[in-house]
């Protein structure tokens, strides 16, 4: 790599992460606005939980534009994983007025509100913690193939400056990573461990134990799995499925534009089809647990 593009990638990284802390600045001042009115204000109907890198950006677009949907102030609040300590009250300034939701219960659908955190499915003590909020809530989980998954999560740490390794070397070392991590979580289940967030590239693709997890808090009739892939291939049919299962009307937006990038990513090899082979290997025994514990067989192992 020659300096001048060592350079610009630097840069580009440098500005994501400047964004990134804008953003963040702007929400947190809207959030704290919100303080007098937060007992006034919903809790979400329900909760798009994954995964990351999954598509959950364009989701969380289409359903906003939902006629039955009141947006939240954000898409990601990672109250359940992140800010759990902060309290009910500071979940609930990210929503809606429930006077809202009472307008619409003049119409035929009531209005619902949501947010959308990708991270919620792999965190270990999110279910737990939401259902003990949110008993009643539907949730989405949108699961893409683990591999390509993987290396696009990859991609994004780098891009945002906080991976150094290359992708067989992040692979590599991932186990060492993590298992301090998690053994911190085991003992302290209030730390947030920025570790486990953003270099969990294979754990995070290891879908069956994460929907169990899930599973033992919520009833199956409460979730529903969709692959990322019909979310881009059959946007119509798919966003009809989940708009259905919420208790939404049917409702199809102009265009279905694409907010999350990933399946633009799959054009951009590995550069490693040995190590791709081997993580296709790797997830074989995880994804037939998915298979048994979903009750369908995923697309990137049936050919569909």
């Amino acid at each position: 790599m020659s300096r001048v593009n060592a350079a610009a990638r630097v840069a580009d990284a440098v500005r994501g992460r400047v964004s990134v802390q804008r953003r963040a600045r702007i929400a947190r001042q809207r959030v704290a606005l919100r303080r007098p009115t937060a007992g006034l204000r919903a809790l979400p109907d329900f909760l798009v939980i994954g995964t990351m890198r999954g598509g959950s950006s364009s989701l969380f677009r289409w359903l906003c534009a939902h006629p039955d949907v009141a947006r939240p102030l954000r898409k990601e609040i990672e109250y359940f994983n992140v800010h759990h300590d902060r309290g009910e009250g500071w979940y609930r300034q990210h929503f809606p007025l429930r006077a809202r939701g009472a307008l619409g219960r003049a119409r035929h659908h009531p209005l619902q509100t949501f947010e959308a955190t990708p991270c919620y499915l792999f965190h270990p003590e999110v279910p737990r913690r939401a259902a003990a909020l949110l008993p009643d809530a539907r949730l989405v989980a949108l699961l893409r193939d683990p591999v390509e998954r993987a290396y696009s999560h990859y991609r994004h740490m780098r891009q945002l400056g906080f991976e150094k390794l290359s992708f067989p070397e992040a692979v590599a070392a991932e186990e060492s990573r993590l298992a301090p991590e998690l053994e911190h979580m085991r003992q302290d289940p209030g730390y947030f461990s920025r570790i486990h967030a953003r270099f969990s590239y294979v754990s995070r693709g290891r879908y069956a134990e994460q929907l169990e997890r899930w599973l033992a808090h919520y009833p199956r009739s409460q979730l529903l799995v969709v692959e990322s892939r019909d979310l881009y291939t059959s946007p119509a049919e798919c966003l009809t499925g989940i708009t259905r299962f919420l208790g939404l009307s049917d409702w199809l937006p102009e265009e279905f534009r694409n907010y999350s990038r990933p399946h633009t990513e799959v054009t951009r090899p590995m550069g490693d089809p040995g190590l791709q082979r081997e993580l296709y290997a790797a997830f074989e025994e995880p994804d037939r647990r998915l298979a048994e514990v979903w009750g369908h067989v995923p697309s990137w192992r049936d050919g569909g």
